[in-house]
Order: C-alpha cells, then structure tokens, then sequence
C-alpha cells in the first residue's frame, strides 16, 4: 500500500461516489483513513475542509480533493492503474464518465421523488430518460470496455468503467427500485456477478 502520506476520505456509507472511491483506492493500493460523515448535519472539521460539504472528499498534508472523478485522476496520477493504458483507454474512460452520469442521475431522481414535499413530475421523467437512454449506451458499447479479459485468458477482471457501472446499478436498485435493470439489461448481471466476487465490493453495499 501507499503510505507516504496520511489520507482520510470522508464518505456517507450511502453514497455511490464515494463507493467508486472507496474501491478505487483500495483496489490500486493507496492506504487511507476513512471518517464517515452525515452529510445532513455535516461535523465543523469537515465543513473546515471542504467547506461545500460534498462526499466524498479525500484529505491529507497539502491536499483536499472534493470530486470523485478528480480523485480518481488523482489516484491515477499516482499509480497509472485506474484506467487501462492502451488503444481503449478514452473510451474506456468515456463509458465511465457515462456511468458516472447514471450515479449523478439516480441521486437526482431520488432527492426529487423522496426529499421534496410534491415532485416535479418533469425533473423525475427527464432523470429517468437519462438512465434509461444512457445504459442503454453502455449496453451497445465494446464489453471490452467495461470487462477486461487477462492476456492469457486465464480470468477476467472489471475496468474502471464496469465498477462504475456496477456501482451505479447497485445504486438503482436501492433508489429506484422499479427500473428493473436487470431485464431491461441482462447482460449487465454477469457484471455484477463478477463484481461480488470482490469482497471490497460485497463488503460495501450501500445500507437501506
């Protein structure tokens, strides 16, 4: 593990960026603390921190990354193991970006239906349209992209995009219960079962 410098990622066990965090660090061994945080009534070190209160937030001497994606540069930066160095690469990091977008969206679509008093009915439709039209995207695109076999064939391990995607659909299926992804996209359930076989991610499913 890298332990040159002290980390602390402060995360809420509920959120799925900070999950794609959690498993990213750990997965290309970058050692760090973790400091969970309701985000609702967020501690004074925190805000002291990160003052815009956003999870996950990665901490340590002369560096204060609040973004998933840029900690996931960050952490790239340093090891060259979160992305596939390669012909692949940028689309490969493009179907992550993507399965970003579906986390950013089911988040979205969970604080319209379940923290507002009465809502939008057009907020929910557009958040929904988005998953939707976008997993539908990853579906079409090379497997290669998100599932990587090893050069002699032996076993095959998850990009940075399928944990992405992995993450996200987990994610539905917690907040968003009806979009049964797993018949409107069969393919993704051999994803999934590869991903369990990680006991990181096992380990990590979001709470009810």
């Amino acid at each position: 593990m890298l332990n040159s410098t002290k980390l602390t990622l402060f995360l809420s066990l509920r959120s799925p960026f900070a999950r794609r965090v959690r498993l990213a660090l750990t997965r290309v061994g970058i050692a760090f603390d973790e400091e969970i945080v309701d985000v609702f009534h967020p501690p004074a070190h925190f805000l002291a921190t990160t003052p815009l209160g956003l999870v996950p937030t990665l901490s340590g001497p002369g560096l204060t990354l609040s973004d998933s994606t840029m900690i996931l540069e960050w952490a790239h930066q340093q090891t060259g193991s979160i992305y596939t160095a390669g012909p692949l690469e940028w689309r490969e990091r493009q179907a992550s970006v993507l399965c970003a977008g579906v986390i950013q969206s089911s988040v979205l679509f969970f604080q319209e239906t379940k923290m507002h008093d009465a809502p939008s009915s057009w907020w929910t439709w557009e958040h929904y349209t988005v998953i939707k039209d976008t997993l539908a995207i990853v579906e079409r695109m090379q497997k290669e992209l998100l599932i990587r076999v090893s050069d002699d064939g032996s076993g095959s391990k998850l990009t940075q995009a399928g944990w992405d995607l992995a993450v996200a659909l987990e994610y539905l299926s917690l907040r968003m219960p009806t979009y049964d992804w797993s018949k409107r996209h069969p393919s993704f359930n051999d994803l999934i079962k590869l991903a369990h076989q990680d006991a990181k991610f096992a380990a990590t499913v979001p709470p009810a």
